[in-house]
């Protein structure tokens, strides 16, 4: 006799939320910080992308991203820069 085919259930739960107006103002300003860092980082990572591009067509040997990836760090002064 055959054991009988396992069957995986899946349930979701949604839940409304009700922030008092200093919770939203914290959400808004969470949401906004992490729209900056993904648009930030994506910009590097299309930039370094270009670049890579660019001297591979120019027949100059492209070291993989992860080996020329740099971390931005914040200088002395507070601004963003690049190690």
């Amino acid at each position: 006799m055959s054991e009988p085919a396992l069957t995986k259930v899946h349930q979701g739960f949604s839940y409304r939320l009700d922030p008092t107006p200093a919770q939203r103002q914290l959400l808004a300003s969470h949401t906004g910080a992490s729209r900056f860092c993904h648009n930030f980082l994506l910009g590097l990572i299309l930039a370094n992308w270009k670049e890579n591009r660019e001297r591979k067509e120019a027949g100059e040997e492209v070291e993989p991203a992860w080996v020329s990836w740099r971390l931005p760090s914040l200088d002395v002064s507070g601004r963003l820069g690049l190690i």
